[in-house]
């Protein structure tokens, strides 16, 4: 009778310890979205949106936003951060970026395939605490941010920088 219990404990504790492995393995970490509005975590609350998506269009706070997806480039850069693009989902081909000017700070509509030199690539910071993102440019080496009024432009800036806001959901 110890024996069939020994046993039965060491099956149950196999497939407790089996069950606990798989979980690990499949379990998706802290992943990061895709098909999702972006919005600011504090204040009202807006999200990333265009009215229109053409090529230099600007990017502009809205109340619903616009469907992004969050496109993994499958690199590191800026301390280890993750990097992607903020890629409209109505056209694929475009995303969040910045003007061919490297001194203007407002993002605009660009193709994707710009790559760097277009600010399509964002790497993906997390705060210490808290919600939200932080997107970083290393083009222009300042984070992604508005100022939080509806049809506001979107723009890059260091901190510090009053009245702005830097944290978005994904």
């Amino acid at each position: 009778m110890r024996t069939l219990f020994r046993r039965k404990g060491v099956r149950i504790i196999t497939a407790i310890v089996s069950l606990t492995a798989i979980g690990i393995a499949v379990t998706p970490g802290p992943a990061l979205a895709a098909g999702i509005p972006i919005c600011n975590t504090n204040g009202n609350m807006y999200c990333i949106g265009a009215p229109t998506i053409g090529i230099g269009d600007p990017v502009k706070l809205t109340v619903t936003g616009r469907i992004i997806n969050l496109h993994d480039r499958g690199y590191t850069c800026c301390g280890g951060h993750e990097v992607f693009q903020l890629q409209f989902d109505a056209d694929r081909s475009k995303c969040v970026g910045l003007p061919t000017n490297l001194s203007a700070n407002n993002t605009v509509v660009r193709y994707c395939s710009s790559g760097n030199d277009g600010g399509v690539n964002w790497a993906v910071e997390l705060p210490a605490s808290g919600p939200g993102v932080y997107f970083y440019s290393n083009r222009n080496g300042a984070w992604l941010a508005s100022n939080n009024s509806l049809s506001g432009s979107l723009f890059v800036a260091g901190f510090p920088c009053d009245g702005c806001y830097f944290r978005w959901t994904i």
